[in-house]
């Protein structure tokens, strides 16, 4: 018997198990590139623009909230509004 090869059988199964405990929120993470790159240019009308697009793609009411977390510097009324409008059917398919 090789037991360095069992060993590492054990240690593969190990990360089975635990890649199989992952929820389903622990797959999303909320995009912020287009809002980062767009502050790093400096447009601030591009960056409201793609933080509009983020917050219509949210798939959980997390994103939004790391969304908002994420950009307090350049948040917005317009953007509460947009992220309330999109919560609202995230909460309701809940």
């Amino acid at each position: 018997v090789d037991i360095a090869r069992g060993w590492e059988a054990v240690e593969l199964a190990w990360r089975v198990r635990q890649h199989r405990r992952l929820k389903a929120a622990d797959w999303f993470t909320p995009y912020t590139g287009g809002t980062a790159q767009a502050l790093a240019a400096g447009t601030t009308h591009e960056a409201s623009a793609a933080l509009h697009a983020a917050i219509a793609a949210a798939p959980t009411v997390q994103a939004l909230e790391a969304l908002w977390a994420a950009h307090q510097g350049t948040w917005q009324p317009v953007h509460t509004e947009a992220a309330r409008a999109r919560k609202t059917p995230l909460t309701q398919a809940a």
